[in-house]
């Protein structure tokens, strides 16, 4: 087990550089992650592969006030007045952000860069698959989140990445929909005053 956590340790820098990553394992080893139903993680080995290049956003062609007063009012407001922008969901076995996801991401981009906050993007899975795969692919799932949004203007230092992979579902039944609602990425904003 050991030699395979090294292992996973080696590939994830290979495969993302040497920009920090935070990957968390709450637990003890599961036998079950979201890969392995569909042969991704077989044998122990864990399969990743890099982030494309290719992250893009629309253009913000509003001005800044009037697209900061279109997102307050697109989005319920948390008592601190943070937009609740909700969660990314995935395919899965995917960490592709999906098309409809984009102008939520282009919302968080704008408000991002125009309040002082930081962002902490979670990166979760379903419970299929090894529970190695999962975090790893929790953290690819984050990772597309920040490419995106650093390809949408917002500096580097105010967003965080951590993966969850399987440990923090929201749903527990054994059902196509509840996967669904478990494969995401989620966020937490904090205001700096």
């Amino acid at each position: 087990m050991r030699r395979f956590l090294v292992l996973l340790a080696i590939l994830a820098v290979t495969a993302y550089g040497c920009t920090p990553r935070t990957i968390v394992d709450d637990q003890g080893a599961g036998a079950a992650g979201e890969a392995g139903a569909q042969g991704q993680a077989q044998d122990g080995q864990v399969t990743i592969e890099p982030i494309s290049d290719s992250v893009s956003s629309t253009d913000v062609t509003a001005s800044s006030g009037d697209r900061l007063t279109d997102i307050a009012n697109r989005y319920k407001t948390s008592s601190q007045g943070v937009p609740e922008f909700g969660d990314i969901y995935f395919d899965f076995d995917s960490y592709s952000i999906q098309g409809d996801y984009r102008r939520v991401l282009d919302d968080l981009s704008s408000w991002l860069t125009s309040n002082n906050a930081i962002l902490l993007v979670e990166g979760h899975c379903d419970d299929r698959g090894t529970r190695e795969y999962n975090l790893a692919l929790g953290d690819r799932r984050a990772l597309s989140i920040k490419d995106y949004l650093l390809a949408s203007g917002v500096p580097d230092l105010k967003i965080e990445t951590v993966s969850y992979g399987e440990e923090r579902p929201v749903c527990k039944d054994e059902s196509e929909s509840c996967w669904t609602k478990n494969r995401r990425g989620h966020f937490v904003i904090e205001v700096v005053r």
